[in-house]
């Protein structure tokens, strides 16, 4: 994978910190899910 990660966002729920960021695949989600969500995709 080349290039950046756009900037993340931040938000603040009581003492909850949240950091979102998102990525961009050249590939539809159909196929990354998988790779990410599963043990045997994770396992590659």
């Amino acid at each position: 994978m080349t290039g950046s990660i756009e900037q993340g966002t931040s938000q603040t729920h009581g003492n909850t910190h949240i950091l979102a960021f998102l990525v961009r695949l050249p590939r539809p989600m159909e196929q990354v899910w998988p790779e990410l969500a599963t043990p045997e995709g994770l396992a590659r």
